[in-house]
């Protein structure tokens, strides 16, 4: 009887060990290829599914409606001090845009940085979103946002960009 029980056990291992195996074939090869880093140090973000919490949220006011959202690429831009950083993502229905994450002023004068610090959990504390949100999709179907010298800026490719506009959120 101890045999037949320790044979079903053994066998149950197996099989659970099994099953871990096939569910690692499955993760999502991109989330390692998202570097969170940015080149002073500071994480954006603590992990790939909380930047994807923070886009989805963005994505969610500029569309009107919650959409699920993949990352595509996160890009980096020179600063003296924090970071920008410039998201790009897709949404399941094919919605192709981006925004800039930064810790560090961008509002006009580029010049004058403020250094933001780290929160005992990790997190960036003073973390501002930018983001274009169109107000016509007949005028202008892609609305995205872009670091200049003057700040961020929405602009339009394919149409009229007087009907984006910017949003900046505080988190």
């Amino acid at each position: 009887m101890k045999k037949r029980i320790l044979l079903v056990i053994a066998i149950m291992g197996f099989a659970l060990g099994s099953c871990d195996k096939e569910m690692d074939e499955f993760v999502d090869n991109n989330e390692s290829t998202i570097n969170l880093i940015a080149p002073n140090g500071q994480k954006i973000a603590a992990n790939v599914e909380i930047l994807t919490n923070i886009i989805a949220e963005v994505v969610e006011e500029k569309y009107c409606e919650n959409k699920d959202v993949n990352i595509d690429d996160v890009i980096y831009y020179d600063t003296d001090y924090g970071f920008i950083a410039e998201v790009r993502y897709t949404t399941y229905d094919g919605h192709s845009s981006n925004l800039i994450m930064s810790n560090t002023t961008l509002d006009g004068d580029l010049t004058s940085k403020i250094i933001k610090t780290r929160g005992e959990g990790g997190d960036t504390d003073d973390l501002t979103i930018y983001s274009c949100k169109n107000e016509d999709r007949n005028k202008c179907p892609d609305c995205e946002v872009a670091k200049t010298q003057n700040g961020p800026s929405c602009f339009c490719s394919k149409g009229d960009r007087k009907y984006c506009k910017l949003q900046k959120k505080q988190r």
